[in-house]
């Protein structure tokens, strides 16, 4: 799967906010009853989260997300790198955890000088 067509299929799960929607930059709300359907899409692509929800993230996880808001232990992330290129996908609960926040970056790498 590409990241275009992550975005794609993503675009397809049912949302009750649509924040952003562009090439490199996704953002939707998501009820905890859609998440199920945003998860396996983003496992396609991604794998397993490189940190799951629950679990204290590591520093590496930390010094990635960090630029995106940051990743604390209730949240759940994805990470992939391709040449050169890294891809997120971050679910951010809300208090009480029915409303989910997620977001789909790219990040392309810096251009060589």
């Amino acid at each position: 799967m590409t990241f275009e067509k992550l975005l794609c299929e993503a675009r397809k799960v049912h949302c009750k906010e649509m924040r952003v929607s562009n090439d490199d930059y996704f953002e939707v709300v998501v009820a905890k009853a859609d998440l199920g359907a945003m998860g396996a899409i983003l496992q396609e692509y991604f794998g397993q989260p490189y940190k799951a929800g629950g679990v204290q993230p590591s520093p590496e996880a930390k010094r990635y997300a960090a630029v995106h808001g940051g990743i604390y232990t209730g949240q759940t992330m994805y990470f992939k790198q391709e040449s050169g290129a890294k891809a997120f996908a971050y679910f951010w609960p809300w208090t009480g955890g029915t409303p989910i926040t997620v977001k789909i970056i790219r990040q392309e790498a810096p251009a060589q000088q």
